[in-house]
């Protein structure tokens, strides 16, 4: 057939080009709702990836906005805690401070009211004078020792807190056995003069002698007139010498100090000696051992003595009895002069971090049982390890516990426990007040065997 003459189709049959015309367009149909359904999918998937990192980076930021927002509640939690801190420490330190002030001005009133009561020879006021100041200085001493275990407190618990290595636990436990071993010493020599001393005098003549000077008639011959004529003299040495007694005492336990510096009138200069590096704590501790021993010594001889009154040429009463209880209130004042000088705050010439106060507690601690070494030692009695001792004075402790009074306590010490008791008790009240919730009162305080829980 000639081109462009139609074609008869017959039997249904379909042209092969028409036939392979309609599969190239059917199969790139097909090529073409396969690629539309890949760009489809890829588009889903990619919105989908998109939303799923959105949501990831959301929650990634949530997350981090909340750990931030965690991490300033916390830093504001510890601040607001330091401060709430800082702020009851100061009110402990202001109520420490008033509670030491009040003892304080008792102590110089009850030394004042003795003085006058000595110049008026009333010895009954006297010795209540004197016993309501004692009174008050041991109350002051236990007090000071509580809250110098306070501060050791603080001390060891920051030290526990920065244990790193086995080396720092060991550094602390050897600090513990030798603050422990030097407070036994001093305790041991203490006690050890305790029964030299009364031995010593056994030797001492002096003591056995009367109070009243011996005389005797010595005869004289005249200037201006003639003849012999008789005057009555002391004997010298025939009288007792209870003060040249204590000073040799003093000097043999091992102490510089001289006892006439052991006065009110010259307390100003005892305290100068010190600021000057002439006494230091153990001539503290010694002075006082002596002290101690000779008092119960003088006061024996008063309970002895004879009441019968004689002439001494004045105004006064005098009798051995009399004599020897003068003896004793000296005694007792000189105690007095160590107690005034643990409030000083003047500090020592070689030494301006350690003031005239802690070296004379550092005499006195370990004799009257209310030293941080003191109360190791008792730990160390009661069978306790050094890692014990540790855990035990970083126990929690409410700084405004009252104080207790001991058994068979007098009406001074029930006195004077009720001014200290009623100063923490104003801290406490002011506490309470600047806290969001109010304090729950927990006494912990160790049984560390001492005296300054009770007295």
């Amino acid at each position: 057939m000639a081109r462009g003459q139609e074609r008869t189709v017959t039997g249904g049959e379909v042209s092969p080009y028409v036939q392979q015309s309609l599969l190239q367009g059917k199969e790139q149909a097909n090529n073409r709702l396969v690629a539309a359904m890949n760009n489809a999918g890829a588009a889903q998937r990619q919105e989908q990836a998109t939303q799923a990192q959105s949501v990831q980076q959301g929650a990634q930021l949530g997350a981090e906005a909340y750990q931030a927002a965690a991490q300033r509640a916390q830093q504001e939690k510890i601040a607001a805690n330091r401060l709430a801190g800082e702020r009851e420490d100061r009110i402990l330190r202001e109520t420490e401070g008033n509670a030491n002030r009040a003892l304080q001005e008792r102590l110089a009133q009850n030394e004042l009211d003795a003085r006058q009561a000595d110049s008026q020879a009333d010895r009954g006021l006297r010795q209540k004078a004197m016993d309501q100041a004692w009174a008050t200085s041991k109350a002051q001493l236990k007090m000071m020792g509580r809250q110098s275990l306070l501060s050791y407190n603080a001390l060891i618990t920051t030290m526990k807190l920065k244990f790193g290595d086995q080396q720092s636990k060991e550094k602390l436990a050897g600090t513990l056995l030798d603050e422990a071993e030097t407070a036994r010493k001093n305790n041991e020599l203490y006690n050890l003069e305790q029964i030299n001393i009364p031995m010593r005098l056994k030797k001492d003549k002096r003591l056995d002698k009367p109070p009243r000077v011996e005389y005797r008639e010595v005869a004289r011959r005249g200037i201006y007139e003639f003849g012999i004529h008789y005057e009555r003299e002391p004997i010298v040495g025939s009288q007792t010498d209870p003060m040249g007694i204590t000073q040799d005492a003093v000097k043999d336990a091992g102490s510089k100090i001289n006892i006439l510096e052991l006065t009110p009138e010259r307390y100003r200069d005892l305290e100068q000696c010190v600021v000057g590096g002439k006494y230091d704590a153990e001539d503290f501790s010694a002075a006082r051992a002596a002290i101690d021993a000779l008092i119960p010594i003088y006061q024996g001889k008063a309970d002895e003595a004879s009441e019968t009154l004689w002439d001494k040429g004045d105004k006064e009463e005098h009798s051995d009895k009399i004599y020897w209880e003068d003896q004793v209130y000296k005694l007792q004042t000189m105690k007095l002069q160590f107690s005034k000088l643990i409030n000083s705050d003047l500090p020592l010439k070689s030494n301006p971090k350690m003031t005239v106060g802690k070296m004379t507690r550092l005499g006195l601690g370990a004799i009257d049982n209310i030293s941080f070494g003191s109360s190791v030692r008792n730990f160390f009695d009661q069978g306790m390890n050094a890692g014990q001792i540790i855990d035990e004075f970083t126990k929690s402790q409410d700084p405004f516990t009252p104080m207790e009074l001991a058994e068979g306590a007098n009406e001074f010490d029930i006195e004077i426990n009720n001014i200290i008791n009623d100063t923490y008790s104003k801290g406490r009240d002011m506490v309470a007040k600047t806290r969001q919730t109010p304090p729950v009162a927990q006494k912990t305080t160790p049984n560390t065997g001492n005296n300054w829980g009770a007295y």
